[in-house]
This record gives structure tokens, C-alpha cells and sequence, in this order.
């Protein structure tokens, strides 16, 4: 239920006075694919809440509209590993790269 807690977090950061709960919404079957959340949101059938990441780089980017929020809502990763294991350096390439696009989805989306 990540996914409703962060919707939940997200709404009612941006409508304090008009959103209760995700709870008030008529929940209708669950995938934790994204691919099909987006199928289901580019058909019109609800709404979702996802990272930039996840929106840019999925096929359904053009079929959805994103929706600039003045408050966003950030939540912190750990990365965890054993004490004694050594990363091996392509990892660290990936990381990096994965925290610049965390900071990334940190600014705003742009207005339409």
C-alpha cells in the first residue's frame, strides 16, 4: 500500500481543505505493475501517482497529463548492503547516476 500512502502524503499536501483520504476513492482492482496503471490512467479509467522517472520513461507518457503541484513530496532511500562487501565500480556508476535523477525529480514539473 506505498502507493497509497504516497498518494495520500501528495494530496493532502497540495489540497489540505478538499482531500480526507484516499479511502473516500472506490478502489477497483490492484496491480503493482506500473505499465498497467498507466494503461489503465492513459484509458481514462482514474488517476495515479507515480515519479517523474516512471512517467518518462514509460510508453504511456503521451496518453497521460502530469499535473505541476506546488508541494511536493520527497521521501528518503537507503541503500543497504553488507558490511563487508565491496561494490563493484559499474555499481557505482549506476548509483550516481540514480542519485542525479533523484535530485532531478526534486524540481518541479513545469506548468502546461
Amino acid at each position: 500500500y506505498d502507493g497509497i500512502n504516497h498518494a495520500n502524503a501528495l494530496l493532502r499536501a497540495n489540497y489540505p481543505d478538499e482531500f480526507r483520504s484516499m479511502t473516500h476513492f472506490r478502489h477497483q482492482g490492484f496491480t503493482n505493475e506500473v505499465s498497467m496503471v498507466l494503461d489503465a490512467v492513459a484509458r481514462g479509467l482514474g488517476f495515479t501517482v507515480v515519479s517523474r522517472l516512471v512517467l518518462e520513461t514509460s510508453p504511456w507518457q503521451r496518453q497521460v497529463k502530469a499535473l505541476a503541484l506546488p508541494q511536493a513530496i520527497n521521501e528518503v532511500l537507503y541503500l543497504l548492503r553488507r558490511q563487508d562487501s565491496v561494490l563493484p565500480k559499474r555499481y557505482e556508476k549506476l548509483l550516481n547516476g540514480f542519485h542525479d535523477q533523484r535530485l532531478q525529480e526534486k524540481t518541479p514539473l513545469i506548468p502546461e
